[in-house]
Order: C-alpha cells, then structure tokens, then sequence
C-alpha cells in the first residue's frame, strides 16, 4: 500500500494495541497490558488488539490471523486507529515500515527498561553496539516512547534515543484498590495468618516479584537466615524462570514454618498480599546477562510492586540499584533504602518494631486512570496536521530582534514585527535573563502571550501560550535530579584537597552551588571525571563551584518543547551564540546574527542597521511561507 493510499477512515480516537500476549497479568508488561485493554476498551476508543499470532478486533471480538504488515495495516485502516500503542519492543523491527505506511498516526513504545539494553534483533550475529543503535533508529521513527524511570531515560539516551522522544511516566497502580485494601489491613492479615497457619505475633516478610535472577530473591532468602532477633514469616508470590532455584534455596534454608510460596498471583491478589505485609522486600541487584555473544547489566528499572506498596501504606525495603532510589526520592518515608544487604536484617527489626510507617505523598499521579487520562489521552489529541506542519520559529530576543544600535522605538517596531508572525508559525522567543524582565522591558510582548512562547533564564523557565511553567513542570519531572551521595562526596573531595566548603545550596534537580574559594583548574578536572556518569558538570567561578545539569542546556528544552507540547519537528533557528548549536544543528535553516564562523549549516548574517534589519525580517517571512 503506497503512503498516500493510507486514510483513518474513523473519525474518532482510538488506538490499536501491540501486545506481545494477552496472557493472565503476571508482570509490569501484561499489566499493563490489562489495565489499557481494560480502559479503553470500556470507553470505546480500542479498535483492535495486535498480536504476533492474531488481531483481535474488540468491536465484534472477531479474531484474525496475523501474518504480514499488510494485514496490520488493513486492521488499523478498517478500524479507524488514529494511534498504534506498542506495549513492548517486539515490533521494533518493523517500526520504520509502519511510519512510513501510517504517517499520519501517532506511534507510542512504552519499556520496562531492560529491553532496549538487550537489544535482541533477528540478526543477533551483530554486535551490541549495533544492535543498540538499531534500536535506537527506530524507536527515533516514532513519535513517543516511554520512559519508566529517570535511570531509565539517561540509558536510553546513551544509546542514541533522541531526548524529544522521551516521555516519563512513573506508576501504573491500582490505587483505588491499594487504598481499600490498606483501610482493611487488620483484617487480611488475620485471614492470611490463618490461612497459611502464620503466627499473628510473627513479622510477615512479603515479596512479590517475577523469579528472576536480578530480583536478588537467593541472597535475600541466605541473608534472612541470620536474622535471629525478630520472628518472622517470609511468603513469596510469583513465578519465572528461576522458579525451581528459590524453591529448593527455601527448602535447604528455612524451616517449613518460615516461609510460604503462593505462586502466581493476578494482579489484585499481589495487591491484596502486598497489602497484609509489614513490609515488602525488593532487594534487586545488577545482574550481568547475556545478549547475543556480549553481556548487559539487567536490574530494577522501577518497581511496579513497591509502588503498589506505597499506596498500600505498607514500608519497603529496598536495595539502591537501577532506579529504585527515585521513589524514595519521591516517597522519603516508603521504607529504607539499602546499599548492600548487609543492613536487610537491622532494615526487618525497624519495621517489626514499628519505627518504619510508610506516609505516601499524593500517590494518585500514579493510578492508572491519571496515567491514560493526562498522559496516554494527549498522544492522541495531537493538533491537526496543519498545525503539525506549522514551522517552528525559534529566535533569540537580545542580539537578534533587538540591538544596541537602534532606537528604542526602531526595536519596538522590529520586535512588532517578529511577533506578528505568530499566526502563521510557532514563534518561540529565548531571553537569558528572567522571564519577568521580557515584560518589564517590553510590554507590548503581553498582547501576545496567548500565541508565543516564551524560554528564560537559560532554558529554566518557560511560559508557553499563557500558561506559566505548565510545559516545564513537564520537562523537569523527566530530569534526572543529583544524589545526595554524590553531593557529600564531592564535598568531602574538596575539603581532603584543603578547600573549605562553606556552605551547600538549596539542592534541586537543576544546579548544586559549593560554596569555596580559588578551587585550581587540576581539582576541577579531577572532579569533572568524578562526575563522567551523572547528569551533572563543572561550572566554575571564583567563589564557588556549581555544578549544572547538563540535561537543562536549552537544546534539550527546546527540542523537547517542540516535540512534546508544539508537536511539530520543523524549525527555523536565529541567534548569535546563544542559542545551543545542538538545537540548530536539527534545524531546517539556521542564522547566527553579527557572529563569525565558517558553519556550512548556518547562514551568517550582519545586522548593522535599520534597513539590513528590515531585510532580515523579510527574509523571514520569506522562509515561513
């Protein structure tokens, strides 16, 4: 079928699903699966279920066999599908021949975060590397993909997928059920114990999990045994593929009254048990697999069970891998937070003698219904392809609308005429100083706030079409924030260099200010190295050294900002050094204003009066069209 012949032929919203099975939900993706199934299929904008073997087509629940990508695009054509969900990466391959058959419709991935790692291909004889940059390219085909964790995101990144991409969702709970469950809490546990023949006195140790080897269930199951001081009952749900392994590690290390194995649990049972815990384990560790003839560290990327386990106002003791760390960063009393497993045994004591109460903060950001409602919905509310095709206008304000060199009523006129433009593109203005200051130094600029957006201080603030900070909140969720380990170990690193660090500032995801003095350019090197793996960088200056997330440079912000919330890719790019070279460099046309270069993407402009100004913005008006 030719790219032209593709039509939606329904006129309303709905997706077709990618799953790879539509088994019993057993793990985060046949979870997931259920619940999206579940929702949109109630609220009719399901058109039909893809998988491997079949297209189920949840209208009239006829079943058709899938053999070829024809097929598939048949289905979404008859059914009218304005989205292709994929519930995982097995499709992965045939991502680049979907869009370019269905370039109309929107095209979303989600991931659990291993996956794309391991990057298992039909040709497995290639390398990783290129296995991973495969992966990579197509996934960069589609319009989303989402992210489970910051962790998450920053290895997607290292392995070519393009930031602007990149969606952050967190959660996926049932937390209506979570929260009925918690208020019945006295009750279950009673039922439990007495079903399984539990001392009611005893401390019930749950852990509900996939039985795989990075789940670390093994040596959590040694390290209990040498927990003497607390009396306590460890009950195991799940099923995998070393199933057998924990059995017989359970069997040759506990007694028969320590422990109980459940097996599989559906999703509101594993709730229910999470539930009648005084705590859940999740003792994760980074797990060298195998991928093709290379390996890939495979570990918790999220943990959908703890958070169910939050929302149940039951502790979680955690070991600190992967992205576990961020829902105690998000939930500071969930539980605690292990290095090692040396402290699991002091960790259970803590919850037994109820030291530990887990106090969630706002937990329905991560039931399921927030999720497709204010996240899932907006994929596929995006604006008519006229919009979509509108070019973006990104244009930095000091050095480029406005000059020293002309009146302030010659840069009225000029700024007037760049705002003008807004109708007919997606006009972003770029100011370095503070997102008031625009409208105190230039006050005509509020006539328009409805229609331009507006990026300050260095990409930290924007007020896009009115609404203060709303595409921001957006954006800085999906960073990566610092560690507070990290922090105290580059304060200790000073001080053991002689330098007093007189104070720390505020810590936020953005910026860590140390406050010193005179630090040489030789520490300062060792500490860039120090900091070769974290989202953070040197900045230095005589009285201190501040570290800035590299994710905050404005090409990031710009590049997210034109995908995610102007959902257009086209953009014209103006400015004179301070626009970000990694966001010209995606341009379409690029100008760098009263700037020196030899670039052959960017046409080197002078401005140097009135009339050359004029011309300018004739040119650009030229280019929008």
């Amino acid at each position: 079928m030719k790219e032209s012949e593709y039509m939606n032929s329904g006129g309303n919203e709905c997706w077709a699903f990618f799953v790879h099975n539509m088994e019993n939900a057993v793990g985060g993706m046949e979870t997931h699966a259920k619940y999206f199934v579940d929702y949109y299929y109630e609220r009719g904008m399901l058109g039909c279920v893809i998988t491997k073997n079949q297209i189920w087509e949840c209208a009239d629940d006829e079943r058709y066999e899938y053999c070829t990508n024809d097929e598939v695009i048949d289905a979404i054509k008859r059914t009218g599908a304005t989205g292709l969900f994929f519930n995982d990466g097995y499709w992965i391959e045939d991502f680049e021949e979907l869009r370019y058959r269905c370039p109309d419709v929107v095209m979303v991935m989600r991931s659990g975060g291993n996956e794309f790692m391991k990057a298992e291909l039909q040709n497995m004889n290639l390398s990783l590397q290129e296995r991973r940059r495969k992966w990579a390219d197509c996934i960069n085909c589609i319009d989303f993909i989402i992210s489970n964790s910051s962790y998450t995101t920053h290895r997607m990144l290292d392995i070519g997928i393009r930031k602007e991409k990149i969606i952050l969702v967190r959660g996926g709970v049932d937390v209506k059920a979570c929260k009925a469950y918690a208020k019945s809490r006295a009750q279950l546990r009673e039922e439990l114990c007495n079903e399984y023949g539990i001392d009611q006195k005893s401390c019930v140790i749950g852990i509900v999990s996939r039985l795989e080897k990075f789940k670390g269930i093994e040596e959590t199951i040694e390290t209990l045994t040498r927990l003497k001081t607390v009396k306590w009952h460890l009950i195991i749900a799940g099923s995998g593929r070393v199933e057998s392994e924990i059995l017989l590690k359970l069997k040759n290390c506990l007694s028969s009254d320590q422990y109980t194995f459940v097996g599989p649990l559906d999703n509101s049972q594993a709730m229910r048990l999470i539930a009648t815990a005084d705590c859940l384990l999740n003792m994760s560790v980074e797990y060298t697999r195998n991928s093709g003839s290379e390996t890939y560290i495979h570990t918790e990327t999220m943990g959908r069970s703890m958070i169910e386990a939050v929302c149940c106002e039951t502790p979680v003791i955690a070991s600190d891998v992967g992205g576990t760390s961020e829902l105690f960063q998000e939930q500071p009393d969930a539980g605690i937070l292990l290095e090692d497993y040396d402290g699991l045994n002091e960790a259970v004591e803590a919850v037994y003698g109820r030291r530990i109460h887990a106090s969630p903060i706002d937990v329905d950001k991560y039931d399921w219904g927030a999720i497709f409602e204010n996240i899932y919905n907006n994929f596929l509310r995006m604006p008519s392809l006229d919009d979509r095709q509108k070019i973006n206008l990104v244009i930095d304000l000091e050095g480029s609308v406005t000059h020293e060199f002309l009146s302030d009523e010659e840069n009225k006129k000029n700024f007037e005429s760049i705002l003008g433009l807004s109708d007919r593109c997606n006009l972003i203005i770029n100011t370095a100083g503070e997102l008031e200051d625009i409208f105190r130094h230039y006050p005509y600029v509020a006539g328009f706030e409805k229609k331009i957006t507006i990026i300050a201080n260095c990409g930290k603030k924007v007020l896009i079409h009115g609404a203060k900070f709303s595409f921001w909140d957006e954006y800085y969720a999906s960073l990566r924030g610092p560690d507070p380990k990290m922090i105290e170990g580059i304060r200790i690193f000073l001080e053991r260099k002689g330098y007093k660090v007189a104070k720390i500032s505020e810590i936020d995801k953005l910026y860590i200010n140390f406050k010193t003095q005179n630090v040489s350019d030789d520490v300062l090197s060792e500490l860039t190295l120090k900091l070769k793996n974290t989202a953070f960088e040197v900045c230095k200056n005589d009285n201190n050294v501040k570290l800035i997330s590299e994710e905050i440079e404005k090409g990031n912000t710009l590049r997210f900002l034109c995908c995610h919330v102007l959902h257009a890719e086209k953009s014209i790019g103006v400015g004179n050094g301070i626009l970000d070279e990694s966001f010209l460099n995606i341009c379409e046309k690029a100008y760098f204003v009263n700037q020196a270069g030899d670039n052959q993407h960017y046409e080197y402009l002078k401005i140097y009066d009135s009339l050359s100004m004029s011309d300018f913005i004739k040119r650009l008006i030229n280019d929008i069209g």
